[in-house]
């Protein structure tokens, strides 16, 4: 039995008795009492810390799990696509994929946006803020939506990179991410395109993939001072523009890290079917990225004479 000793306050001792009754054989009746005494006030205090430190863990463990469950829940929301974009998009043949990290405690900053806009044009981009967990996730809300308004009240995608750029810059540098922001004109033909430090968007024509040629300028949030150029793609019909965030190819096996090894993976696929296309590259290159999530978009502009059912 352990017992406080003394007034309670930083000089108390706890001492542990244990004691047992010696009993007179002849008469049956207790003669004495033996017993030990031990001063364990080290050890208790030891005990009481160790107490604390396990409830606080709990605690911890409770708000991160409750964090990581918010976390999800605001990136199945964002990312769960629909069926078909509201307004639809004329024309075009589309299929996205969401990736989320295979370690579920990596959910990071990875999006990616299909918009129709006004007049006609269509938002294709992809992003990644950097960071983890519920900030990364809010983050990359708050970008991906700024992009869009950018985006619907007419600036293009270079413009709408300096702005986001000055945005970031101007909360401090808590957060830099990479973004590849496109226009997809289905009348002109033509996918005009801009990048923040974001590898270029691929072209599938012919049974051939290639990264379409143009800068990709720095992340957005590094530098104040930072431009972007709009690069003009034209575009065949049948072709297919493909766009992906580098959680799918940045592993640590180091192999899959280069760009052509998805590229040759799209050229392996030689059906029309978007959805299938999207599944064969993620099917190839890994799966989900145990430390990353990631996204993968793909548009198709339809010859003039499909007909859709």
């Amino acid at each position: 039995m352990d017992v406080a000793v003394g007034p309670p306050g930083p000089g108390a001792r706890t001492v542990r008795i244990a004691a047992e009754a010696v009993v007179d054989p002849a008469t049956g009746r207790v003669c004495a009492v033996r017993g030990v005494l031990q001063d364990v006030t080290e050890r208790h205090r030891t005990e009481q810390v160790l107490l604390g430190v396990r409830t606080r863990l709990a605690e911890q463990q409770r708000r991160a799990a409750a964090e990581h469950r918010t976390t999800q829940a605001l990136q199945n929301a964002l990312m769960g696509a629909p069926d078909e974009p509201d307004p639809p998009l004329a024309g075009l043949d589309h299929a996205a994929r969401y990736l989320p990290a295979g370690d579920h405690r990596r959910v990071g900053g990875d999006w990616y946006d299909l918009t129709a806009l006004p007049g006609g044009p269509v938002l294709l981009a992809v992003g990644d803020v950097s960071g983890h967990g519920l900030a990364a996730a809010v983050g990359m809300s708050e970008l991906r939506y700024a992009l869009r308004g950018l985006c619907i009240v007419g600036a293009g995608p270079a413009r709408s990179l300096d702005r986001l750029n000055v945005l970031l810059c101007h909360r401090g540098g808590r957060r830099i991410a990479s973004v590849l922001c496109a226009l997809l004109d289905p009348a002109a033909r033509t996918l005009t395109w801009s990048a923040a430090g974001h590898a270029p968007p691929a072209l599938l024509r012919g049974g051939a993939a290639a990264p379409a040629a143009g800068p990709t300028g720095t992340v957005l949030g590094a530098l104040p001072e930072s431009r972007y150029r709009d690069t003009v793609q034209p575009l065949d019909p049948g072709d297919t523009v493909l766009l992906w965030t580098d959680g799918l190819l940045n592993r640590r096996d180091a192999d899959t890290g280069r760009p052509d090894r998805l590229l040759r993976a799209a050229e392996e696929y030689p059906a029309a079917d978007l959805v299938g296309l999207l599944d064969h590259l993620a099917d190839r290159l890994g799966g989900p990225n145990p430390a990353d999530d990631s996204c993968l978009l793909a548009v198709r502009l339809r010859a003039r004479h499909e007909v859709v059912r």
